[in-house]
């Protein structure tokens, strides 16, 4: 068994050797983050057979290609999601079945199975806390679509927005496999200001969630290019998709969240219901003062405002940070970690 945990971006490589004495090696480089894990068993290489290496998770045996993608990603998917009942490749992408939920992430990810265990294992949103029935689902920054696959289930009808076109190519995939593409209306933009222009987003080659036009993301998360998306805003978002009341607002545009929301009108804000946000700080006093003020505007506006301590108890901005908010009197506003706030 090996586990990997930092920050540094370098090339590893690993000798497998499996049952009948063969053996190949894996190199690839890599930019870790401190949930970049993997696991390899005495057990999790049964051998190679038609070109293809048997591979184990659990009790579940698959077949994968022989490349370092598609062995990393699977590897990662094993220590990550463990209640993960099935794991299958499917047509250069790995299938995961967990419950009776399944999603397509994309092998040599490094955060594809990273969103599907934030959602699906451990509720980032809070999604367990809602209601069972909500009416439109806005969901800004859908990258793969795993939130809106989960949340659609239970929504009359989701909004998905989403600046990159393979992100969204595969949200509909995985809509597809809810049953949930006939209540999805999709956007390909990104959420901004204002919806006059276009912005330049980088987009990295192994860390899809992580795009940002945010300079504080630059060179973050290794190696990448540089995109022109438009932009829309959440006023024209809305009227485009005729969204007059939206139950439930989920964003996670990895620092874009300021300019979206401190620009967006009064009588619009009023019309959504609740939020939950992902929020970013990095470490930057101007996005830390983006925040004070963003979390006020809410409030002022009438909503009632929860998030998960944006320091560490070293002082240091967290890297993952969470608020929620809602409209609704009574409601119990609960945060990732099950707290009820």
């Amino acid at each position: 068994m090996w586990n990997l945990a930092f920050m540094r971006h370098y090339t590893k490589s690993l000798e497998l050797e499996l049952s009948g004495g063969q053996a190949f090696r894996l190199q690839r480089p890599y930019l870790s983050h401190w949930f970049w894990d993997h696991v390899l068993t005495p057990n999790s290489c049964a051998g190679l057979q038609d070109g293809q290496l048997r591979f184990r998770i659990g009790n579940t045996d698959f077949d994968l290609p022989v490349s370092d993608e598609a062995i990393s990603t699977a590897t990662a998917v094993g220590q990550h999601l463990p209640s993960a009942t099935s794991v299958t490749w499917d047509e250069g992408l790995i299938r995961i079945a967990i419950a009776d939920q399944q999603v397509v992430v994309r092998a040599g990810s490094m955060t594809d199975w990273y969103v599907a265990n934030e959602i699906l294992v451990h509720d980032e949103y809070s999604l367990a806390s809602l209601p069972s029935n909500l009416d439109t689902v806005v969901d800004c920054g859908a990258n793969i679509g795993v939130f809106s696959a989960c949340v659609g289930a239970r929504a009359r009808r989701v909004v998905l927005l989403e600046p990159v076109a393979d992100n969204l190519r595969l949200a509909r995939k995985n809509l597809e496999l809810a049953d949930v593409t006939e209540k999805a209306g999709f956007e390909e933009a990104a959420l901004g200001a204002d919806s006059a222009g276009t912005l330049t987003l980088k987009v990295y080659k192994d860390a899809q969630g992580n795009n940002s036009a945010l300079a504080d993301h630059k060179d973050r998360f290794g190696e990448s290019e540089e995109i022109r998306v438009p932009t829309i805003s959440i006023e024209d978002l809305f009227r485009k998709h005729d969204v007059d009341v939206c139950d439930l607002l989920k964003c996670d545009i990895e620092g874009g969240e300021y300019d979206a929301f401190e620009n967006v009108p009064e009588s619009v804000l009023a019309r959504i219901q609740r939020i939950r946000m992902e929020y970013h700080l990095f470490d930057s006093p101007d996005l830390q003062e983006r925040f004070k003020n963003l979390r006020k505007r809410l409030e002022g506006s009438g909503f009632r405002v929860a998030a998960t301590d944006p320091l560490t108890p070293d002082g240091k901005p967290s890297g993952v940070t969470y608020l929620a908010a809602t409209r609704i009197p009574d409601e119990a506003l609960v945060m990732p970690t099950g707290q009820s706030l």
